[in-house]
């Protein structure tokens, strides 16, 4: 009896469901939305309403091209922990940056990453920036260890001396000695190009000639980041989108549209036809694979040399265009960098051009930089993690295994407990007045390469490019912003600026004057 009346319930149940299906799929909706809000172990976590259900928080702040502010606002609101989508924590302070990227415990990387991977020979490619296996990472990393060493990059030092040279001469020409004003962004960019060229594959790529985006790359890098940045937010789209692996499979030529690839695959298949004994990045990678192919194939090396594309102009054009950007706003400070420059050549201890060992042992030179990257990082997003096996507790709140996580440079960089209460200011004095152990703790939380042992491989060639151009820029010229207007910033992976426009005097000139 209990049987019938069961199976009648059901029935009746069955054709309620399908003479209201609207009412039915709104039920089923709601029912999600509060599943998700109420998940275990992220319910207590303050954040934006709607991002305790949705990524539509997220999304809204990648269109806007507002993430980094964003980010910022929400733990101004909310506190150091703060949930910005239905798995999705962000977290603000020197601990969890320890607990989430140090070596003792490492969290593998999120669906996030892997969206930038190219299709090589019908197959993805996980480079050192998208592979989300530890140990992958690992193998990569000791296979490309000493290509990417200090020891190599200063070995190199000569070819970026000739890029800044270069780029010395090209502002005398197209600024008119300092009276047509012209967009910095670009040029830097175009800088830290031909210095990628020439450190990694001993070769002029002629952005700086051209004062051009050579073969549109820098606009291909773009398209990459702009799409990574967007599909990211919900990365389930990629596989019904260019992560679909029956693309490959069904239009085999898209490896070719893929222009980052294509540019990384020539200058890999055109060293091997013409070997040069110069000892620049593409050559350490190529001995290391002779001397042990198992250790680093050719197709890694052409996954390293494409992560060394992308993630080799925009960051530090980024960081580069920063500081010209704060000095220029800030005249006392530029004012205290040109005297330090102008001592250093005096007693000697400036090359011309000037040494990466003579740039990094003046303090105020070092202190312009690192406080202009921790103004402005190069990156808007948190670094994604995938929270490990048994949880971790963050702020007094377990989260259970695979919850996304992770720190936004803009959030750390105004951590008032660690840079102080001027932390939104930009004042390089911080780095100098503050005694050495509260200047160890803030280098410690610099965030702009990342941390641990997933930070950011090129580091060494960007540090050499700033330390070495920033004196050479302001050992050469005045440079000043074209109208007070502010810049615009675009917030998504990269934070490139937009909107600036500088003079650039030649100082021989103005001492004339």
């Amino acid at each position: 009896m209990s049987s019938s009346v069961l199976g009648q319930s059901i029935a009746l149940g069955w054709s309620w469901v399908k003479s209201h299906p609207w009412v039915t799929a709104i039920i089923i909706l709601v029912a999600d939305v509060i599943r998700t809000r109420y998940r275990k172990g992220l319910r207590q976590i303050p954040g934006p309403f709607v991002a305790s259900f949705s990524n539509l928080w997220k999304i809204q702040a990648v269109w806007n091209e507002n993430m980094h502010r964003e980010n910022v606002r929400v733990h101004e609101d909310y506190g150091p922990i703060v949930r910005i989508g239905p798995n999705h924590v962000s977290v603000a302070d020197p601990q969890s940056m320890k607990a989430i990227y140090g070596v003792q415990n490492v969290f593998r990387k999120s669906s996030f990453y892997p969206l930038a991977e190219a299709i090589y020979q019908g197959r993805f490619l996980p480079t050192l920036f998208t592979t989300d296996s530890n140990e992958y990472h690992m193998k990569l990393k000791r296979g490309s260890a000493r290509a990417f060493a200090m020891d190599t990059v200063v070995g190199l030092e000569p070819f970026a001396d000739k890029c800044i040279s270069l780029l010395l001469s090209r502002f005398r020409e197209i600024s008119k000695d300092g009276n047509r004003a012209i967009n910095p962004v670009e040029w830097m960019q175009y800088f830290a190009f031909d210095v990628l060229g020439e450190i990694n594959f001993s070769k002029n790529l002629g952005f700086l000639e051209s004062g051009a985006d050579v073969d549109n790359v820098i606009a291909a890098i773009g398209g990459i980041l702009v799409y990574v940045s967007l599909v990211g937010q919900v990365p389930l789209l990629h596989k019904f989108l260019l992560g679909n692996p029956l693309l490959a499979k069904c239009f085999p030529a898209i490896e070719k549209t893929n222009q980052v690839l294509q540019f990384s695959l020539q200058q890999v298949e055109e060293r091997q036809r013409n070997p040069t004994p110069r000892k620049d990045i593409l050559n350490q990678l190529l001995e290391t694979h002779k001397d042990d192919p198992e250790l680093l194939s050719m197709r890694e090396i052409i996954a390293i040399t494409t992560t060394n594309v992308i993630a080799g102009s925009d960051t530090t054009a980024i960081s580069l265009t920063s500081v010209m950007y704060y000095l220029s706003k800030h005249q006392d400070v530029r004012k205290k960098l040109v005297r330090e420059i102008e001592s250093a050549e005096r007693e000697g201890r400036a090359s011309n051009p000037i040494t990466y060992a003579e740039a990094i042992k003046l303090p105020y030179l070092s202190a312009v930089i690192d406080e202009a990257m921790r103004m402005h990082p190069a990156t808007g997003f948190i670094l994604e993690r995938l929270v490990p096996q048994n949880g971790v507790t963050l702020h007094g709140v377990h989260l259970p295994e695979n919850t996304v996580v992770g720190v936004n440079a803009w959030v750390l960089h105004r951590n008032k407990d660690v840079f102080g209460e001027d932390a939104h200011s930009f004042r390089p004095e911080r780095w100098i007045e503050n005694d050495d152990l509260k200047i160890k703790e803030m280098k410690r939380n610099l965030f702009a390469f990342g941390h641990g042992p997933r930070s950011c491989i090129g580091k060494n060639i960007s540090i050499l490019e700033m330390w070495k151009v920033v004196f050479e820029l302001y050992r050469h010229f005045e440079i000043d912003l074209a109208s007070d207007s502010e810049w615009k910033v675009t917030g998504h992976w990269f934070t490139s600026q937009s909107n600036v426009r500088m003079t650039f005097k030649p100082r021989e000139m103005s001492k004339t004057e």
